[in-house]
């Protein structure tokens, strides 16, 4: 049992589902035990339901199509812009190599709660509202993002602009988008192809 001192302050902030997240009082005056018990309060009261619209909201988070960098020279055509990006992303890889790292995410256990019932001699025992996600290993490149400003300066020398645009929402605008040399105007240059000049 917590006492008055042990209790949290008012000081919550929202975690990323959007519920209030739990306070935890000072754990280092508590047992590992107390710790997993509070953790379990916390997770037990979420149905199945809420976790897979959790699920279904941060899949469709990753499908958005605002706007993306895109490299604008005009009178340029897809293929002259996919050559000189090759050349720069050559030269960005021979100026700076990769530098792989491994990130690690600790994973959560939450105990459930246990029900035993017995009939006669023989006890049955359910375990309800457990949770465990085991930890994650995640392998990127340290230097991505230095790369990805290399070639983007690379790009400003051959005369390229970059520019923030849309995806184009229909195919008739993508088709002409990938197809057609660029406008002389970048203001007439409303949307981007979609093309991964990396693919």
């Amino acid at each position: 049992m917590l006492t008055d001192g042990a209790r949290c302050q008012a000081k919550c902030l929202p975690d990323i589902r959007g519920y209030a997240r739990p306070c935890w009082p000072n754990t280092d005056a508590l047992e590992t035990s107390s710790v997993l018990r509070l953790i379990g309060q916390h997770f037990r009261g979420e149905s199945i339901l809420k976790k897979l619209q959790l699920v279904a909201v941060l899949l469709l988070a990753g499908c958005q199509t605002g706007p993306v960098p895109a490299a604008f020279k005009p009178g340029t055509n897809a293929s002259q812009r996919q050559a000189d990006y090759d050349q720069c992303k050559i030269a960005s890889l021979r100026e700076i190599p990769q530098a792989m790292a491994t990130q690690v995410s600790g994973g959560v256990y939450t105990p459930g709660s246990v029900q035993c019932r017995t009939i006669g001699t023989i006890t049955s025992c359910s375990e309800s509202g457990g949770l465990n996600i085991p930890a994650t290993a995640t392998t990127y490149d340290a230097n991505h993002g230095l790369r990805d400003r290399f070639i983007n300066r690379c790009m400003m020398q051959k005369g390229y602009s970059i520019l923030s645009r849309p995806a184009c929402s229909s195919e008739s605008e993508r088709l002409k988008a990938a197809t057609m040399p660029q406008p002389a105007n970048p203001a007439d240059y409303k949307c981007t192809p979609g093309i991964n000049m990396d693919g």
